[in-house]
């Protein structure tokens, strides 16, 4: 590569990304950082696997191993779309850094999600529409497993929302979540993270492969349709669900006892 040619691959690759709907966000300010550090090291020809090591570590000590690990992780996937059409571009191994045991998420019961419901109609003040938008929000969090910043995103044709400031906004939303949460005592359990507003997204994932294996549905076949609805970059992300969840192991363990003791027919 001649010197300015790893940042036209860059700009190729992040406008494909974009045309094909990836969300990038941070993704995006971490490459141009990565080939900046590239290009000032003197890289020319091809990008050794060394290189994208340096780059993943040279971070603050507080930013820990799984912050390294998720930069190696987004430094990889630019250089295998590269490796295509670039010879000699090293693709570091994703066990470089190692993998950081990731806690188990928290999952809402049915009976916390009506309570949060609830208590999100008793918001005030009381005549005005944000007890509705609030509960509104929350359900559809909890029903369809999108991200928080893709519901605040979305648009009603009808309904001209832009004559009016926006009534929400991510942090307001994750306050007002997180007072409701802790009103109603709601609190991290064995182990897992603490309540949080993805936490509704972790429940409906959960819930949809449960639901799979209960109705003797192939989960491992199903559930690459799974990680493209809920709009994971990896696979890898998805089958977390599988090992950070007992509830899911549990169905996964009868599935294959069922399989076992059939000889794998149907």
């Amino acid at each position: 590569m001649k010197p300015g040619d790893l940042s036209l691959h860059l700009e190729a690759y992040l406008a494909l990304k974009k045309a094909l709907g990836f969300p990038l966000g941070a993704r995006e300010r971490l490459l141009r950082d990565f080939v900046a550090f590239a290009e000032s090291n003197g890289v020319r020809g091809t990008i050794n696997a060394q290189v994208t090591f340096d780059w993943a570590c040279s971070v603050s000590d507080r930013c820990g191993i799984s912050g390294r690990a998720a930069r190696l992780s987004v430094a990889r996937q630019f250089l295998s779309h590269l490796s295509a059409v670039v010879p000699g571009i090293e693709v570091p191994s994703a066990t470089l850094l190692g993998r950081p045991r990731r806690r188990k998420p928290f999952l809402f019961s049915a009976e916390e999600i009506s309570r949060l419901l609830r208590a999100a109609l008793s918001l005030r003040p009381q005549a005005s529409l944000r007890p509705h938008t609030l509960s509104t929000l929350l359900g559809l969090l909890a029903s369809s497993g999108i991200r928080p910043g893709e519901a605040l995103k979305l648009k009603v044709g009808d309904v001209l929302l832009d004559l009016d400031p926006p009534r929400l906004q991510i942090q307001a939303l994750n306050d007002t979540f997180q007072k409701l949460v802790s009103g109603l005592g709601i609190q991290a359990r064995d182990g897992s993270r603490k309540p949080s507003l993805n936490s509704l997204r972790h429940g409906f994932a959960v819930a949809r492969i449960r639901a799979w294996y209960q109705q003797g549905i192939d989960v491992r076949a199903r559930l690459p349709e799974l990680s493209v609805y809920l709009g994971h970059v990896e696979p890898t992300h998805t089958y977390w669900y599988l090992t950070a969840t007992p509830e899911l192991l549990s169905e996964a363990a009868r599935s294959f006892a069922a399989y076992a003791i059939t000889g794998g027919e149907q």
